[in-house]
């Protein structure tokens, strides 16, 4: 497996580690994906993962040298405009504040695939359409690339 940490800060996004470690990837993954299929095995097999209609809204990819991509993996997305915060008063329900903006770290565990040069973390567009996750999925310049690293080679 390879760990990728990821550094937040101000808008941008940097790729502060690259690591290989010794474990078991945890799913859902989507490799081996075929170009030619538009994105339809991608949002089969990511159903239930993303949005309720079951569409990614953030995943990352796995590209070769080519730029062909060698694996799929939806997520949440790690860069959060806003978070939870509990009341301590008895009986109060959580609410949404802003999220500090200053710096926001996250990890992906990502397969080790050999031909894999790039990894892009991508977004479906922001809209109020639910299947816009979908769209993103089957038409590719419908996505959003919010980063894009090339990796070490080991």
């Amino acid at each position: 497996m390879r760990r990728l940490t990821f550094i937040a800060r101000g808008g941008n996004i940097e790729l502060a580690y690259d690591q290989s470690v010794d474990m078991i990837a945890p799913g859902p993954v989507v490799s081996g994906v075929d170009p030619s299929d538009d994105g339809a095995r991608l949002h089969a097999a990511m159903s239930g993962v993303g949005p309720a209609d079951g569409a990614p809204s953030f995943w990352y990819e796995l590209r070769d040298a080519d730029g062909n991509v060698l694996l799929q993996q939806a997520a949440d997305d790690p860069i959060r405009s806003s978070v939870e915060v509990f009341s301590e008063q008895e009986g109060a329900t959580m609410s949404r504040a802003s999220a500090p903006t200053d710096e926001q770290v996250f990890t992906v565990l990502l397969p080790e695939i050999d031909e894999a040069r790039v990894v892009r973390l991508m977004r479906a567009p922001a809209t109020g359409d639910r299947d816009v996750g979908l769209a993103a999925a089957t038409v590719p310049d419908a996505a959003q690339v919010v980063a894009s690293f090339d990796l070490e080679i080991a």
